[in-house]
C-alpha cells in the first residue's frame, strides 16, 4: 500500500471538484404507492489559500410518485473553511446559498445552509466526504404563498460523496 505524499489540506491555488448523488425509496402504506427521490449535487471551487475555498454548486432533485414526476433545481455560491487534522483526514464546514426553482406549479425560492463535513484522503488528493447533518433555512413557493422552514438535521442521515483537488501551476 502506498501513502499519498500530497496533503489533503486545502491547497492554495487549486481546483476542487466534489459532489454526491443519492436515491431514496419510501412506501407509507400499500394503497398510497411509493415515492422515489433521486439527487445529484456537484460542486466546483477554487482554493484561494490553505483554509478557504469559494465556488459554486448545482443541485437536481427528482421526485417520482406513481406516474407523477417533479424536478427541483438549485444553483448558487458556497464558501468552505477547512482544517487539516492529519495527512489523511480533515474537517471542514460548507456554507451554501442557493436559488431554488421547480417547473411544477412554477415555484421558486432560496435557502442557506451550514454543513460540517469530514474528508478521508484515499490517494493523491482523491477521497471520500462524509456529513452527518446540517443547519438550513429556506423559503420556497410561489407568489403569495411560500413556505419558510428551519431545519437542524444532525444524526438523521449520513451522506457520502467524493472529492478531488487539482493543483494549478
Amino acid at each position: 500500500m502506498s501513502v499519498a505524499s500530497m496533503s489533503i489540506f486545502a491547497q492554495s491555488n487549486s481546483i476542487l471538484v466534489s459532489g454526491d448523488a443519492g436515491f431514496e425509496f419510501s412506501k407509507s402504506n400499500p394503497r398510497s404507492g411509493s415515492v422515489q427521490k433521486l439527487t445529484f449535487n456537484p460542486m466546483l471551487g477554487y482554493q484561494m489559500c490553505d483554509n478557504w475555498t469559494i465556488g459554486g454548486h448545482f443541485g437536481l432533485t427528482s421526485y417520482t410518485a406513481g406516474s407523477s414526476v417533479a424536478d427541483e433545481y438549485q444553483i448558487g455560491p458556497f464558501v468552505r473553511y477547512s482544517k487539516k487534522i492529519s495527512d489523511h483526514f480533515s474537517l471542514f464546514a460548507d456554507t451554501r446559498f442557493g436559488y431554488m426553482w421547480s417547473g411544477m406549479n412554477n415555484v421558486n425560492g432560496w435557502n442557506i445552509s451550514l454543513t460540517p463535513k469530514a474528508f478521508i484522503n484515499l490517494s493523491n488528493n482523491f477521497g471520500l466526504v462524509f456529513d452527518f447533518g446540517s443547519l438550513s433555512y429556506s423559503d420556497f413557493g410561489h407568489t403569495g404563498h411560500s413556505v419558510s422552514s428551519f431545519e437542524a438535521k444532525f444524526g438523521r442521515t449520513i451522506n457520502v460523496g467524493i472529492q478531488k483537488n487539482f493543483g494549478l501551476k
